[in-house]
């Protein structure tokens, strides 16, 4: 990915400099897609497009210790609220965007986190360059809390997590995850729990993944189960493979879904990759939304 540098060094105190480094990348998508609905006369096929920038920077302490963040300038913009007046942008509120600070004890995170579980397990490979509706993921229980504390610590191949959600909001979050990987296979687990006092949505979640990598074929098989306090306790799991070779890739996906207790949905993909050249790359896929389907073609952008 090419990056413009903005910055390269900056002043620290009066014992001597450390380079501070600002980049602004990019990324950007165009195409066609397809979605499928039950809406009689409903406008299946649309023009697809976007383009969006992000600010990353990093800097280091006489000591050592590396720090940063960064953040997408769509994230970073003041909005306005439903009554025309000015709000924060998500960036400046901490929803969005991350700073972080590591050394030799690890990568403490803040900001717009995914949760330790989702991290460390991670979902199913997808198709198509907008994704199709995103299908081969799992719903984590925690990750929509997007104000958090992020810590990892990593060594020979393995990685642990721990992340927790903001203290002052409704619910009390947090989660734990660890991943071990090799170039031919790998395995994750994680764990989330949502309390909210006095009430009755409380839950955990499970969920696990393990990975192996042969021929030029990488296959993924991912498994959760959600704990409510009440009601019906949800499944899913599912399978993707994906095979490379030279610019070209395809990937296929199967997930199942339990929705309620009598009813399960189901969701398969396949579609295929192809790099251009020079940070661009020609995608399409269609999936099969428990029924209704989706499909899309196009070239994304990388800047």
């Amino acid at each position: 990915m090419k990056k413009i540098l903005l910055a390269t060094t900056v002043l620290v105190g009066t014992a001597g400099f450390a380079a501070a480094e600002v980049t602004l990348s990019g990324n950007g998508r165009m195409g066609i897609t397809y979605v499928e609905t039950a809406a009689v006369g409903d406008k299946e096929t649309s023009f697809n497009s976007r383009v969006r920038a992000s600010v990353n920077m990093s800097s280091s302490t006489d000591g050592g210790l590396e720090f940063g963040g960064s953040f997408g300038i769509h994230d970073a913009a003041d909005r306005r609220t439903a009554d025309g007046t000015a709000a924060a942008g998500s960036a400046a509120s901490g929803t969005e965007g991350s700073v972080f600070i590591s050394g030799a004890f690890g990568k403490l995170t803040m900001g717009g986190n995914d949760s330790a579980a989702q991290i460390a397990v991670g979902h199913l490979d997808g198709v198509g360059y907008t994704g199709n509706g995103d299908h081969n993921e799992i719903g984590y229980l925690t990750s929509g809390d997007r104000e958090s504390a992020l810590y990892s610590y990593s060594v020979s191949g393995f990685t642990g997590y721990m992340s927790i959600g903001q203290p002052d909001n409704a619910a009390d979050t947090y989660s734990v995850g660890a991943a071990y990987k090799t170039d031919a296979f790998g395995v994750a687990i994680g764990y989330e729990d949502s309390d909210t006092p006095g009430t009755a949505t409380d839950a955990s979640q499970t969920s696990v993944l393990a990975s192996a990598t042969f021929s030029g074929v990488t296959a993924k098989a991912i498994y959760m189960t959600r704990d409510n306090a009440v009601g019906f306790d949800p499944e899913s799991y599912g399978l993707s493979a994906t095979y490379a070779m030279d610019a070209i890739s395809v990937t296929g996906f199967y997930r199942q879904q339990e929705t309620s207790a009598t009813n399960t949905a189901y969701f398969q993909g396949i579609g295929a990759a192809y790099e251009l050249g020079g940070d661009a790359t020609l995608a399409g896929g269609v999936v099969n939304n428990d029924g209704l389907t989706k499909a899309d073609l196009g070239v994304t952008f990388s800047f």
